[in-house]
This record gives structure tokens, C-alpha cells and sequence, in this order.
């Protein structure tokens, strides 16, 4: 069934179909297809809503919790491993986040929230190293530093398997502040993870001067020291705790800036 139009726009030859469908009148031209498509046209999807408020630390921890426990239920749930990696990313677990996405991308290789995800850890160690080069020209001046910032850009090092950069960070921590426990730890993690095993024992046992029950340093300098394998843990842990005092220690200025 058709209904001639009147509209002066349109030639003779065209018509006007019960689904309001302007087709050809020609023989072998009638579009057949747009009346199809036309006719069962697939309801397009509400888009949810994006909730850009800032979660807080509990709930980026709940939530990572729960994408771990989808994960294993499910790790062929792509979303399992993209609300892991987002919520990685927020917390500064970059080794996970770095497990997360290539989970995801196995399933995905091209998906756009990996791809965001990865801008955003980007963007992130941008920020840092922009941070760490400030609180060098700062220091340089008589100014303050934040030591957070230099063991966070070391994590990311750390994770992307960049330990001579990471190193590097650690080095500077060490000359602005020599008593941090951390920064020999975490330095002589990435000497071990190099195969430098002269390094890593002098740092872990330079951080068991200022804490002598340090047992990450302990247990690392009896692997090594009995040929076991190298081990990737770096004991990261991303709270800030008051500054230690070593108990009975000449030393009054050991520093603890993440809890064991």
C-alpha cells in the first residue's frame, strides 16, 4: 500500500509507504531493505547514568574486593576485570591493575575502558615524576618534599618492570632523607629483582640498622644469600604511618612511612 505525497520536492515517481518510508516507485529500485530495517529497528539502549563523585577509600576497597571475587567466579566477565583495574589504579596497586589489564585485554583487546584505564595510569605517573621534579628544584631551594611521592613513582617503576628508573627514585629519596627504612628496602628490591645481589644485601642491610626486626630485609638476605629465586614481592602498602623511633637506637630519626 502506498500514499502519493504532495510535497513538490519529491518527484512522481516517488511514493510515500505506510511506514513513512520515502522508497523509488521504479521497477527493481523499491528499497526494500530501509522498509525492513525501518520495521524492526532495535530499541536503542538507555545509557546509565555516571556517577563522577569521588569514592571514598573504603568504597574503592569494597569495590575492589568484589571485582576479585566476580573475577574468579567469572574471568570470562570482562567488567569483573575492568572495575579491578579501575579500582587498582585508585588505590595505587599497580601491580594488580597491570594483572587486571591484560586479563581484561585477552577477552578484549581493543576495549575502551582498559584503554581509559591505561591513559589514566599514564596520566598518573606523569603527575608523579612532575611532582618528584618539583620537590627536587623545591629541596634545592631550602624548600620541603613529599616523601609519598617518591616511593609511589618508585611502585609504578616497580610494576612496569623499570627497576634502573626506579632506582634512581630511590637513590634520591636516600640522599634527601637517609633514615627512611623504605627507601632501602624498596631499592634493594629492585637490586635483587636486577640480579644484583651485592646491592640488594648492602640496602637490605642497611634498612636493618634502623629496624632490626625489618623481616622482608631478613628473609631477603637469606634467599639470596642461599641462592633462591628472586621474588617480586616489594611490600608495598600505601598508608602513611607516624615517623619511628627505634627504641635503645643512637639513631632518633628512623622513619617508617608505610606500615609493615
Amino acid at each position: 500500500m502506498t500514499l502519493t505525497t504532495c510535497n513538490p520536492k519529491y518527484s512522481a515517481k516517488t511514493r510515500l509507504n505506510v511506514q513513512g518510508v520515502l522508497v523509488d516507485t521504479k521497477p527493481l529500485k523499491t528499497s526494500i531493505i530501509r522498509v525492513v530495517k525501518r520495521i524492526f529497528k532495535e530499541p536503542e539502549k538507555k545509557k546509565q547514568p555516571v556517577d563522577n563523585k569521588p569514592k571514598t577509600y573504603a568504597e574503592l576497597v569494597a569495590a575492589l574486593k568484589a571485582a576479585r571475587k566476580a573475577a574468579v567466579e567469572d574471568p570470562a566477565n570482562i567488567d569483573s576485570h575492568v572495575s579491578r583495574a579501575q579500582a587498582s589504579l585508585a588505590l595505587g596497586l599497580y601491580d594488580e591493575m597491570l594483572e587486571a589489564i591484560r586479563a581484561a585485554e585477552f577477552i578484549n583487546p581493543k576495549s575502551a575502558d582498559i584503554t581509559a584505564v591505561k591513559e589514566g595510569f599514564a596520566a598518573k605517573r606523569k603527575q608523579l615524576q612532575d611532582k618528584v621534579d618539583a620537590s627536587l628544584k623545591d629541596i634545592g631551594a631550602g624548600g620541603n618534599m613529599d616523601p609519598m611521592v617518591f616511593l609511589e613513582l618508585g611502585d609504578i617503576h616497580m610494576a612496569t618492570g623499570d627497576y634502573g628508573s626506579a632506582i634512581k627514585v630511590y637513590d634520591q629519596l636516600v640522599k634527601m632523607m637517609p633514615h627512611t627504612v623504605e627507601a632501602y628496602c624498596y631499592r634493594a628490591a629492585a637490586h635483587d629483582l636486577l640480579g644484583q645481589d651485592k646491592l640488594a644485601i648492602a640496602d637490605y642491610q642497611q634498612a636493618l640498622v634502623y629496624d632490626p626486626g625489618y623481616q622482608e630485609a631478613l628473609q631477603a638476605i637469606e634467599r639470596i644469600n642461599n641462592g633462591g629465586e628472586n621474588d617480586s614481592t616489594t611490600g608495598a602498602s600505601n598508608a602513611v604511618t607516624e615517623p619511628i623511633v627505634k627504641p635503645g637506637s643512637s639513631q632518633t630519626h628512623s622513619y617508617r612511612l608505610r606500615p609493615q
